[in-house]
């Protein structure tokens, strides 16, 4: 760098008169006269050029957040360099001057050059200065006297650093402009330090920002207690949860809500039942505890937690709670059925209990996921239990839930019932009439009063659940043999579905049997396109006391021991072609001479073609495929067979 000013600006005029620039000069200074040179900047004029008020109302708005984050960092900047007869400003990336700081007896003129807010300073117009040049070379730079372009700037000394934001672009820069008399080479480094001050002020306002957007659009609820149990923040979605106002935030205790004197009970287990009691009102939630250290031996305790609903709802859409089948699902076209349907879907959005009846495997839970799925509580849990699959010792605390050590070998944290997995939504009790009585009375006292108490609970819950039971049992029966509470009947069959057994429907036998074939065509390889008559009519004559359970359980069989394309009286199980057992003892005899006979003639078709399968099977009048299958059915090993000839 070239100290000796008169000389620097000796080698300045023969620039401007030759263009030649001298050795000497710094080479960021050189390749600026050059750029001024090129662009026809006015090498006496040099000074600011003034946007108008509305524009500069833009700007000023545009870059509103980064001039109150510099503001202090200009401010400290100042009272640095302070009675120093310098001036402080930022520009914005475009070089318009935003905020500056001065004294009012400064010599810098500032007026007459323009060096005021809302005057704007490029290269291109204003000739080369330390904010324009910083922000082009991105880097902090220092332009003193007679290294300006414009031969009126040569008065001043400016150092200038380039601001960024946090993803690295330039917001701007920072500038500090003394006369040059009063230059210091600190100056440099107070405008670097000053920027940087500035970068991570912003950065810091950005990840609060974040901080803040984050901790008020997060689903779960967060409260963050100081050390004297005074809310510090307490996020929207907990205000939500608790149904709190901004006013009774005021009022609100946590000691009280939580009814507790310390939070020592609450960090030693994750994941807790948290009940706030909240004026006559009690919210149930799931959550957690943590303490929150900060330096200065600041503590806070953070408590993050969801309602329990919701908790229960991600449960049921993880588990498949859920109802799926629908009325139209129902295949029938038996009148008895369809006027079952129609009134089925009249009761369904009405929100009383429902009994459903029926032998088994008549498809009672189909009608329970309709009636829930055609109800008002369609997108609620669905929720089956089989009463009869239950041991009796745990039937109370599967559908009741539990609380930590309220029996031997009871799980840490205790157990939602399903009961509470159904609230808002359905609970389907099939096989009811094998509950046993304890458990009977307390569903009875659910259905008056809408509460539940966990087994080994003090606390009530309230739940909102709607009760659909089904039974193969006679109900009236099992009362008068004191095996059912005749109140609880009473509470569970405000409305009953008398499903009727499938010989009652002997239309629906053809109609659920082509249903299922559809349905194996469509999930197996095997392809069977028809139902040979005689296989309807021994449906049709059997009884089928499994209903279409076991009508669905005879399909499937049969497709996969069919070997044709066409279902036949030969594939059905024995139980079903409505034969007695000496006729089925003889037609197994006739069978046996028929494929003994029919063995030979394969055999003797091979052999006679060499073993060539395709002319084999042409000699028989049959596809190749089938020939195979008939080998493999009757055993016959190929290869063995032409060895021993």
């Amino acid at each position: 760098m070239i100290d000796n000013q008169k000389e620097l600006a000796k080698y300045r005029d023969h620039f401007f008169q030759t263009g030649v620039i001298h050795h000497l000069v710094r080479k960021e200074i050189a390749e600026g006269w050059k750029r001024c040179r090129e662009n026809g900047v006015d090498r006496i004029f040099g000074l600011g050029v003034e946007v108008d008020t509305e524009t500069f109302a833009e700007i000023l708005e545009y870059n509103r957040e980064f001039i109150r984050v510099s503001e202090i960092v200009l401010q400290q900047a100042y009272h640095s360099v302070a009675n120093s007869d310098a001036i402080i400003f930022i520009t914005d990336a475009k070089g318009c001057i935003l905020a500056q700081y001065k004294d009012s007896s400064t010599s810098v003129p500032t007026n007459e050059t323009c060096l005021l807010p809302g005057y704007i300073w490029r290269e291109d117009v204003n000739g080369m200065t330390s904010m324009d040049l910083a922000m082009r070379l991105d880097k902090p730079v220092r332009i003193v006297g007679a290294e300006h372009y414009c031969i009126n700037q040569e008065i001043c000394a400016g150092s200038s650093a380039p601001i960024h934001d946090e993803t690295g672009k330039i917001l701007g820069s920072l500038n500090l402009i003394t006369l040059i008399g009063q230059y210091s080479k600190h100056s440099l480094g107070i405008v670097t330090a000053g920027a940087a001050l500035i970068e991570n002020h912003l950065q810091l306002e950005q990840t609060l920002r974040l901080f803040k957007t984050t901790f008020n659009t997060m689903s779960e609820g967060m409260i963050l207690i100081d050390q004297n149990y005074e809310i510090e923040e307490m996020n929207a979605s907990a205000k939500k949860i608790l149904d709190l106002s901004d006013q009774s935030l005021h009022y609100f205790d946590i000691r009280k809500a939580l009814r507790f004197d310390s939070f020592d009970n609450f960090l030693h287990k994750k994941e807790k039942e948290l009940v706030f009691h909240l004026d006559r009102r009690t919210v149930y939630c799931i959550g957690d505890v943590d303490i929150v250290e900060l330096r200065q031996n600041r503590i806070f305790y953070s408590i993050v937690f969801k309602a329990a609903k919701t908790v229960n709802k991600m449960i049921n859409k993880m588990t498949g709670n859920a109802a799926i089948y629908a009325f139209e699902d129902i295949i029938t076209a038996d009148k008895k059925m369809l006027d079952l349907i129609t009134y089925a879907k009249k009761i369904a959005p009405i929100d009383c209990s429902v009994l459903i009846l029926g032998p088994s495997g008549t498809g009672k839970e189909l009608f329970a996921h309709a009636v829930h799925n055609n109800s008002p509580r369609s997108k609620g849990p669905f929720i089956a239990i089989n009463c009869a699959a239950l041991p009796p010792d745990l039937v109370e605390s599967e559908i009741f839930g539990y609380e930590p050590g309220a029996f031997t070998g009871a799980k840490q944290g205790g157990q939602t019932g399903k009961i509470e997995l159904a609230d808002g939504g359905t609970l389907f009790l099939d096989e009811v009439g094998e509950l046993p009585l304890n458990i009977q009375s307390k569903l009875l006292r659910v259905l008056d009063n809408h509460r539940i108490t966990r087994l080994g609970g003090k606390m009530e819950k309230e739940i909102d659940v709607r009760i659909i039971t089904a039974t193969n049992r006679n109900l009236e029966d099992e009362i008068k043999n004191k095996n059912f509470r005749l109140d609880l009947f009473y509470r569970i069959n405000t409305f009953t579905l008398v499903i009727p057994p499938l010989c009652e429907r002997k239309g629906d036998v053809v109609l659920l049997s082509q249903y299922f074939l559809q349905k194996l065509n469509r999930e197996r390889d095997n392809q069977i396109y028809s139902i040979d008559p005689a296989v309807i009519s021994a449906f049709q004559d059997f009884d089928w006391p499994g209903n279409v359970r076991q009508l669905q359980n005879v399909m499937m069989r049969s497709f996969y021991v069919c070997e044709t394309t066409k279902l036949s009286l030969e594939d059905l199980p024995d139980t079903v072609k409505g034969l007695k057992h000496r006729e089925v003892t003889n037609l197994l005899a006739v069978s046996s001479t028929m494929q003994d006979a029919e063995r030979d003639i394969i055999l003797k078709a091979i052999e006679s073609c060499g073993g060539n399968m395709t002319a084999a099977a042409q000699q028989l009048k049959i596809a190749k495929s089938t020939l195979y299958r008939k080998i493999k059915r009757y055993h016959i090993i190929v290869e063995k067979t032409f060895r021993n000839h």
